[in-house]
């Protein structure tokens, strides 16, 4: 899967920018890559990447959907990883600046579920569970072009009724929850 990943995100990126769009199009596509750190049982670092798509709207809110996955999570004695699913809404007032460079920090709050996945060892049972999840954080957006942005933002993820249960690795999901930052392009 990881020798996949780089050029198929390569090909999305190079057909993306080849794409006639409206110079004032709000629709969106945002690779990034991800750092997790905010749980005690994560190995911290850069564990996550994902995209989202959306349409920031014309006017102050604006929606979004994000898939994040984060291999390892819990690090690398046993198959693992995390992966969220969460849709939700952006609110954030364009600013125009003097050098055409526009800015759009915003807030947001997203809900979906969330996947644990714990590979078993020697036993062959995988303890793999969905809880309901949601995200809030915030972020901003710089403006390079008329169809091309950086954006750097932080989330702080939490898992609903995530109780304990026994895995390979003895992590505690009682109450799951971290953090992550994510930095990417945003592709009009």
């Amino acid at each position: 899967m990881r020798g996949m990943a780089r050029p198929v995100v390569l090909g999305l990126l190079l057909g993306m920018l080849s794409l006639p769009v409206p110079a004032r199009a709000a629709a969106f596509i945002n690779p990034w890559g991800g750092v997790i750190f905010g749980n005690d049982q994560a190995t911290t670092g850069f564990r996550a990447v994902g995209f989202s798509f959306g349409d920031a709207g014309h006017g102050l809110v604006g929606t979004e959907t994000t898939v994040g996955i984060a291999p390892g999570f819990f690090g690398k004695g046993v198959e693992n990883y995390v992966l969220d699913l969460m849709a939700g809404f952006t609110i954030g007032k364009t600013f125009k600046a003097k050098t055409d460079h526009d800015t759009r920090p915003y807030g947001l709050i997203e809900g979906g579920t969330i996947r644990t996945s714990i590979g078993g060892i020697g036993t062959g049972t995988d303890l793999v569970r969905n809880n309901i999840g949601l995200a809030v954080g915030g972020g901003t957006t710089v403006a390079l072009n008329d169809r091309l942005l950086v954006k750097g933002e932080v989330r702080y993820i939490r898992a609903f009724q995530s109780h304990d249960a026994a895995n390979s690795l003895n992590a505690n999901l009682q109450d799951f929850h971290y953090w992550r930052t994510e930095f990417g392009i945003v592709i009009h």
